[in-house]
């Protein structure tokens, strides 16, 4: 599980593999997404397209990706467990969940 505190920009990143361990090719993406929910049956807080500067493929070939998340977005996660996965639909139009794992979120004091 991964724990960030409100208050704190993070610049996070993922090496994607497939299920056999091996390297995901993530050239020739039509669509990658990054969320942030409170459970993962509910709507997103906050999420991330390719379309945002947020979110990027930094190496496509060794299945690299960023995700920035900025004070402000932190600041909109309230204290407790949530959940953030990053979704992918490939250049045949598969949909795919790269990665999804538990985010506690700790409140702080002061806060930008």
């Amino acid at each position: 599980m991964l724990e960030l505190s409100q208050g704190n920009e993070y610049v996070l990143t993922y090496s994607i593999k497939n299920k056999d361990g091996s390297i995901k090719d993530l050239s020739g993406s039509q669509e990658l997404k990054y969320g942030v929910s409170k459970r993962r049956s509910t709507p997103s807080i906050f999420s991330y397209t390719l379309d945002d500067s947020e979110l990027v493929i930094s190496d496509a070939a060794q299945g690299k990706v960023v995700v920035t998340l900025p004070v402000e977005s932190m600041n909109l996660l309230p204290e407790g467990q949530h959940y953030h996965e990053i979704w992918h639909l490939n250049a045949v139009g598969q949909a795919t969940t790269l990665m999804a794992e538990k985010l506690s979120i700790s409140s702080k004091l002061i806060k930008e």
